[in-house]
């Protein structure tokens, strides 16, 4: 007998854990506001080891930098295979250098607590500054093909400017955040997106995904310049299967060795059916992460 893959398994897989975390969610039979937001994380944490690579665990606590540390976050997605981590009287402390992403975790999203997750954002920002860095097995490939078409062309570069990737800063909600938009932000609103908003958030139960991304915009003469945007994708039934795309993939910008690239996104963004999706440019307060020719 021959099997065959159901093409929408995918789809069917994302859209059953959406019910799941949304109907897990609602089972928080305590009033206290607290014990029902780890009730929350717990699910979260759940959802993640189930779905993360290996080399990923999952936990939670603080991330301790060269200048400062971040404030207690909900889940923090580290390497566990290369760091270590230390285990303090009721908490955990992670280098800055292991961490990949630190997830907050919301019940009901609001005002206040969006204020809250632009403050441990921009926390995580600072704990993030004068960390080591190395290049990865992909920059020293990009720095030896370099070499290699200044013999062949004759020409010399002026170098390759590398910027290591920040740990990644997430924001999960459950409830709320069907009135929010990125489409009528402030000048002075856009000034603070670096800096103090997440890379990726995620309003569940309204089908809505936020995310920064990078994009080269054609110039003058052949020339490509990158730009920052902030972007914003609305789903039907899919905004936890595309928010988890867009989850691996900062995960893997972060990660060692080349090898070790995720490319779920490339399976499932085809198939995914965007309700509406809007674009908005910032400016960058440093410069843009990753490998870039002078």
């Amino acid at each position: 007998m021959t099997h065959t893959t159901n093409p929408n398994a995918i789809l069917e897989y994302f859209r059953g854990k959406h019910k799941e975390l949304m109907a897990l969610s609602e089972q928080a039979v305590v009033s206290h506001s607290g014990l029902r937001g780890s009730h929350r994380e717990l699910i979260l944490h759940h959802y993640l080891q189930d779905i993360l690579p290996g080399r990923f665990a999952v936990s939670s606590g603080i991330v301790q930098g060269k200048i400062g540390n971040s404030a207690q976050s909900d889940i923090v997605i580290w390497d566990s295979y290369n760091y270590p981590s230390l285990k303090m009287q009721g908490n955990r402390l992670f280098f800055g250098e292991s961490v990949r992403a630190c997830i907050e975790v919301k019940s009901v999203f609001n005002t206040r607590e969006f204020a809250d997750i632009k403050k441990k954002t921009d926390l995580l920002r600072i704990a993030n500054l004068g960390k080591h860095f190395h290049p990865t097995l992909k920059e020293e490939i990009l720095s030896l093909k370099q070499g290699l078409h200044e013999i062949r062309t004759g020409t010399e570069q002026n170098g390759i400017l590398i910027s290591p990737h920040r740990s990644a800063s997430v924001a999960f909600s459950f409830q709320g955040g069907e009135n929010f938009s990125i489409a009528h932000l402030t000048k002075k609103e856009l000034e603070k997106v670096d800096d103090q908003w997440p890379d990726l958030m995620i309003f569940l139960a309204a089908g809505k995904v936020v995310y920064k991304d990078f994009e080269f915009v054609p110039q003058e003469e052949d020339r490509y310049i990158q730009k920052p945007f902030l972007c914003q994708c609305e789903f039907s039934k899919d905004g936890l299967l595309f928010f988890t795309g867009k989850l691996l993939s900062l995960l893997s910008e972060r990660v060692m060795n080349i090898e070790n690239y995720s490319y779920f996104e490339d399976y499932v963004t085809d198939s995914i059916q965007i309700k509406e999706e809007i674009k908005q440019e910032y400016p960058m307060h440093r410069p843009f992460p990753g490998a870039l020719f002078l």
